[in-house]
């Protein structure tokens, strides 16, 4: 675990006064190799502690930067809620929308619109690698279902009936959208044609 340094006490404390006051998006700066992903470790797990529901999003600009703050958070928090999406990053979970919309994005581009009861993370999940190839955005509020592979290898143990449902489920949702790009691959060819 991580011991605060007084100066990172000080900006958890300058943060938490700000909000009491009443503010709204705040913004701590810091030099390079000053313990800034130990504050964010102990910001989300306090904050996340104290409001259970609240969901909290770290947005940072290099995968490097994505593990070190995981690496702080589960520290400090080994059981801590974590859900990283983002091409180049090797996870073993998949989502499932229950509800609102998010897109696909590919090479800088939109690949897809996906929306209640759509899938992604699957190719993550189900490959050797378990890279990503794609980066998914919210474009709404949404509430998604986590299947992670650890839950998974615990079902299949438990209760291998139920996996085998979810894992049958999530291929028909696989086939129908292969399906539908054979389709859309077909009728584009006919166009050309």
């Amino acid at each position: 675990m991580f011991e605060l340094r007084p100066y990172q006490q000080e900006a958890l404390a300058a943060l938490e006064k700000y909000w009491s006051r009443g503010g709204g998006n705040p913004l701590v700066v810091m030099a390079t190799a000053t313990g800034k992903s130990v504050i964010i470790a102990h910001l989300i797990r306090d904050v996340s502690q104290r409001y259970p529901a609240l969901r909290v999003l770290v947005v940072t600009h290099t995968l490097e930067l994505v593990e070190q703050d995981v690496e702080h958070l589960l520290a400090l928090w080994p059981d801590a809620p974590i859900g990283i999406n983002s091409a180049g990053i090797g996870q073993r979970e998949m989502f499932v929308i229950l509800e609102g919309a998010c897109e696909v994005e590919g090479a800088g581009k939109r690949i897809a619109l996906l929306e209640k009861g759509d899938l992604f993370g699957e190719i993550a999940f189900f490959s050797e690698s378990g890279e990503r190839t794609a980066t998914v955005r919210a474009l709404s509020n949404c509430k998604l279902l986590v299947l992670r592979q650890k839950f998974m290898d615990e079902l299949v143990r438990n209760d291998p009936e139920a996996a085998c449902q979810i894992l049958l489920n999530v291929s028909r949702i696989m086939a129908e959208r292969m399906g539908g790009m054979v389709r859309a691959e077909a009728s584009a060819a006919d166009a050309d044609a």
